[in-house]
């Protein structure tokens, strides 16, 4: 990530509490400790700005469906063939409240083109682990 700042600097410390590892990139992403993705190619050098553009353009295709990006993405999954069931994670009720909505989306074929115009197979930048993790996993390098 190009730049990366302590949010230490804008929220102090209270009296007891303990300094953590936390970074936050240029665009608000938070890395905490023992966070992966300060670890991952995805989110280093010029891949994430790529990546986010992706996420931006499948925003744009979200928006005009009435959608959230989340949802759109769910329902995708959910349109790939009748026996995948996506199993949404939500750290948050807001986000099992956001994601709930997705299994009433229909996509039609001129949805799915726009999405996969928006993101295509392969287009996500960066390995999705670092290179030790994947030969361990009998992938990548």
């Amino acid at each position: 990530m190009e730049a990366l700042r302590r949010p230490g600097a804008e929220q102090p410390q209270h009296a007891g509490q303990p300094p953590h590892a936390v970074l936050v990139d240029q665009r608000g992403i938070v890395l905490g400790p023992g966070d992966m993705r300060g670890f991952s190619p995805r989110f280093s050098g010029g891949n994430l700005e790529h990546d986010l553009a992706l996420v931006d353009a499948l925003r744009r295709v979200a928006e005009a469906k009435g959608c959230t990006a989340a949802q759109l993405a769910i329902a995708w999954l959910a349109a790939q063939a009748e026996d995948i069931v996506p199993l949404a994670g939500a750290r948050t009720r807001e986000r099992l409240a956001e994601a709930q909505p997705a299994m009433d989306l229909s996509l039609t074929a001129d949805d799915l083109a726009d999405i996969e115009k928006a993101v295509p197979p392969g287009a996500a930048r960066g390995d999705r682990y670092p290179s030790a993790f994947m030969c361990d996993l009998g992938v990548g390098n």
